[in-house]
C-alpha cells in the first residue's frame, strides 16, 4: 500500500513539477540493511528512533538538493538545531495550555483575596493567568530566536554564543493566600515533628522513611514504586505546577535506598533529572517508562551507574492542557500493560500503526510496551481519573480524583467508538471525602489477615488521612465499608499523595506537603506554591513481623517462577517485571516445567494457573490451551481474568 501511495504521488508531483522525494525505496533499502545487522530503526515499526533519523537524514538532504550533505561539524550543529526545537516545542505544546491560552487563563487574582474574577484583561489589582503565562510565551518565543541564530552560526562555520540577555520582563504574581510569616509565607513542620500531628490506626506507628531534610531533591513527590532491586522510586515535581521559560534546575526521578534495614532511607541516586512534570512512570524490562507529556519515554541505565544513559519515545501526543491532569497513577496489569490517563479539558491524539486514537477530555488508555497496541480502555466523563489500582484476581478500581469517585472498571471498560463515551456508573464506595491523588490496595502478610485486599484511598482536602476501605462482592459488582482509617494528620500541609507496598512489608506513602494546592484556586505562578518540602513515611503494625525482601533482580528464571506463588501482589507483579526482560523464547521454555509442578490440591492453584496465563500475556505469546483450560476453571474469578485475556 506504501508502494501504491509512493508512486501516486510521484506521479502526481511530475505532472504538477512539483518536486518530489521518494523515502519509501530507500527506508526499504535501510531497513533491510539495518535487520541483517540485527539492529532495528523504529521504535514500534515506524516511530524512527535515533538511529532511524541518523539513517534517514542522509537521504533527504540528497533527495531535496541533489547532492551529498556537507561535512564539518555536524555534531554542534545538530546540538544546536535540538536546542532550538526544545526550546520551541515547549512554547508550541505548551504544559498547562488551558491556564496559558484557554477557559483558565482568564481566572485573575488579587492580593490577599481568595475568590477571584473571569477577565483575561482584569483590571489591577487583579492579575489574570492569561497576563503572565502570554508574558512567559514571549519569553519562550525569544528564547527559541536566540537559539535559532546560533543555528545559522554553526551551520556557516562558525560557534557564536547564545545571547539570553534580551528575555522580556515577567510581571511578579503576589499570593492570593498570604501565610501567617511575616514576608507571607507558611510555617512548615519539620519530617519528623509533623508525625505527632498524626492518628495512626489502633496497633500502626509511623515512621519518617526520607525528607526534604536529608535529601533535598525530595520536592513535591508525585508517584512511586518499589523495583525489582527493593529500592524505592519517587518522580519529583518542585518545578509543579510546570517549569518557567528560564528554569535551570529540572523535575526528577529518584532511587532511595534503606542499606542497613532500618526502615529509613541513607542513599539517594537521581536517576533521571531536567524532566518537566513527570507525572507517572512504571517499570518494563531493564528500564523504566516515564510520563513527561506529550511523550512517553523508555529510559535504561545500560552502564550500571545508577543514572539514566539510554532513552527512547515510545509514544506522543498524549495532551497536557492541565498538569494536574496529565496521565499519572501509571500502573502495571497482571498481564502487563500499563494505564495512562486523561482529564478534562485533554485532547490527546496518538499515531499507531493502525491509525490514531484520539479522545476529547477524560479517557482511561491501555499500552502494550512489548507490542505498541495503544487503545482507549474506558471512555468517560471523569473530571480527573488519578487514582488506579489492580486486585488480586486483575480486577481494576478507577478513582475520579476530583469527586473521589471510585468505580468497578471491569463494568465499564468495554470497547466504545470515538467520540461516544459510556454513561453514568455507579460508585462501589460513599467516599467520606475528596479529593483523591493516588489509591492502592494492602496486599502484605505483615499486615492482619483481615485486612488483606482492602482499598486504601488517599484525601487531601478537609479529610487529610488514608481512609481504609473494606471491599466485597455485590451482586455483579462491589461494595466498600468504611473502617477506621490508616491515618490522619491535622497539620494542614499534610497532603498523601501516593502509596506503595515495601520490600518489607510495611505500607509507604508520600506527603505532598503543600499549604497550596489545586490550579484553579490560586495563580499559576502564585510565590507560595512551594517548591521545597516532599516527605515519605512508613507505615508498620507493632507486634507483628516484618517480612524478609525477595530476591528478585538477576534470579534464574525457575526462581522467579516460584515468586509467582507468593501472597503480596507487589512480588508477583516485581517477578514478572524481572521475567519480562529475559528472552521470552527462555521464558515459555521453563514455565511447563513449573506448572506441572503445582499442587492441584492448593487453595491458590487456580490463581496461580492463571498467573501462568498472565505470563504468556506479558510476552506476547499465545497459548490457545492454556487459555481455554482458564476460560473452563472452576473458579470464576480466574473465567472473568482469562475472558479479559482473550479480549
Amino acid at each position: 500500500n506504501l508502494k501504491l501511495y509512493t508512486d501516486a504521488m510521484a506521479e502526481v508531483a511530475r505532472a504538477n513539477n512539483v518536486q518530489f522525494v521518494d523515502l519509501f525505496t530507500p527506508s526499504q533499502q535501510l531497513y533491510a540493511t539495518a535487520a541483517t545487522q540485527g539492529r532495528s530503526l523504529t521504535a514500534n515499526g515506524f516511530l524512527l528512533t535515533e538511529a532511524g533519523n541518523q539513517s534517514l537524514a542522509p537521504v533527504l538532504f540528497q533527495g531535496v538538493f541533489g547532492e551529498p550533505a556537507p561535512g564539518g561539524n555536524r555534531d554542534r550543529l545538530r546540538a544546536a538545531v535540538n536546542e532550538k526545537s526544545a526550546q520551541w516545542h515547549g512554547r508550541y505544546r505548551t504544559v498547562d495550555g488551558y491556564n496559558v491560552y484557554g477557559g483558565r487563563s482568564a481566572l485573575a487574582y488579587q492580593a490577599g483575596k481568595g475568590p477571584f474574577i473571569s477577565d483575561r484583561n482584569a483590571p489591577e489589582p487583579y492579575i489574570s493567568n492569561y497576563k503572565v503565562m502570554q508574558e512567559e510565551m514571549s519569553v519562550r518565543d525569544t528564547l527559541t530566536a536566540n537559539r535559532d541564530k546560533r543555528v545559522w552560526g554553526v551551520a556557516l562555520g562558525g560557534d557564536p554564543e547564545v545571547d539570553d540577555s534580551n528575555l522580556p520582563p515577567i510581571t511578579k504574581v503576589p499570593s492570593n493566600k498570604p501565610g501567617p510569616n511575616e514576608d507571607g509565607s507558611y510555617k512548615f513542620l519539620g519530617g519528623e515533628e509533623a508525625i505527632a500531628k498524626m492518628s495512626v490506626h489502633a496497633g500502626m506507628k509511623v515512621n519518617l522513611f526520607a525528607s526534604e531534610e536529608q535529601f533535598p531533591k525530595l520536592a513535591n513527590p508525585v508517584q512511586m514504586a518499589w523495583d525489582t532491586k527493593n529500592r524505592l522510586w519517587v518522580a519529583v515535581w518542585p518545578n509543579y505546577p510546570e517549569r518557567t521559560p528560564e528554569s535551570k534546575v529540572g523535575d526528577s526521578l529518584l532511587v532511595f535506598e534503606d542499606t542497613d534495614g532500618d526502615g529509613k532511607a541513607d542513599k539517594m541516586t537521581e536517576f533521571l533529572g531536567d524532566l518537566n512534570c513527570p507525572t507517572g512512570f512504571q517499570f518494563y524490562k531493564d528500564g523504566v517508562l516515564i510520563m513527561q507529556a506529550p511523550d512517553l519515554w523508555f529510559v535504561r541505565d545500560t552502564d550500571g551507574d545508577g543514572k539514566a544513559d539510554w532513552k527512547e519515545r515510545v509514544l506522543m501526543g498524549l495532551d497536557s492542557a492541565d498538569s494536574h491532569h496529565t496521565a499519572n497513577a501509571i500502573c502495571l496489569d497482571p498481564g502487563g500493560s500499563i494505564y495512562l490517563s486523561d482529564g478534562v479539558f485533554h485532547r490527546t491524539q496518538v499515531e499507531t500503526a493502525k491509525g490514531p486514537i484520539r479522545n476529547n477530555d477524560a479517557a482511561i488508555f491501555r499500552f502494550e510496551p512489548r507490542t505498541g497496541k495503544f487503545e482507549t480502555y474506558v471512555a468517560y466523563g471523569f473530571a480527573n481519573p488519578h487514582g488506579r489500582v489492580f486486585d488480586y484476581w486483575g480486577n481494576d478500581l478507577i478513582t475520579d480524583a476530583t469527586g473521589n469517585n471510585t468505580y468497578f472498571a471491569p463494568a465499564f471498560s468495554g470497547h466504545i467508538d470515538y467520540p461516544a463515551k459510556h454513561s453514568g456508573m455507579k460508585q462501589f464506595w460513599d467516599r467520606p471525602s475528596r479529593p483523591c491523588p493516588a489509591t492502592g490496595i494492602l496486599s502484605s502478610r505483615h499486615f492482619p489477615e483481615e485486612m488483606q485486599g482492602n482499598f486504601l484511598n488517599l484525601n487531601v482536602i478537609s479529610f487529610q488521612g488514608i481512609f481504609n476501605v473494606k471491599v466485597n462482592e455485590d451482586g455483579s459488582g462491589l461494595k466498600g465499608e468504611t473502617l477506621e482509617h490508616l491515618v490522619h494528620s491535622s497539620d494542614p500541609n499534610f497532603r498523601p499523595a501516593a502509596i506503595s507496598v515495601g520490600a518489607d512489608g510495611a505500607l509507604y506513602f508520600l506527603d505532598w506537603h503543600k499549604p497550596l494546592i489545586g490550579h484553579m484556586q490560586h495563580h499559576i505562578r502564585d510565590p507560595n506554591r512551594d517548591k521545597v518540602h516532599g516527605r515519605i513515611y512508613r507505615i508498620t503494625y507493632e507486634g507483628r513481623p516484618l517480612l524478609k525482601p525477595r530476591k528478585i533482580h538477576g534470579q534464574p528464571i525457575p526462581d522467579l517462577f516460584r515468586l509467582l506463588e507468593e501472597q503480596e501482589d507487589s512480588v508477583r507483579e516485581l517477578a514478572k517485571v524481572e521475567l519480562s526482560a529475559r528472552e521470552s523464547r527462555d521464558v515459555m521454555a521453563a514455565l511447563p516445567k513449573w506448572v506441572a509442578s503445582l499442587d492441584t490440591s492448593h487453595p491458590n492453584h487456580e490463581h496461580r494457573m492463571m498467573e501462568a496465563l498472565w505470563v504468556h500475556q506479558w510476552h506476547n505469546v499465545v497459548n490457545p490451551h492454556l487459555l481455554g483450560r482458564m476460560l473452563g476453571s472452576p473458579e470464576p474469578r480466574a473465567r472473568a481474568a482469562a475472558a479479559r485475556v482473550l479480549c
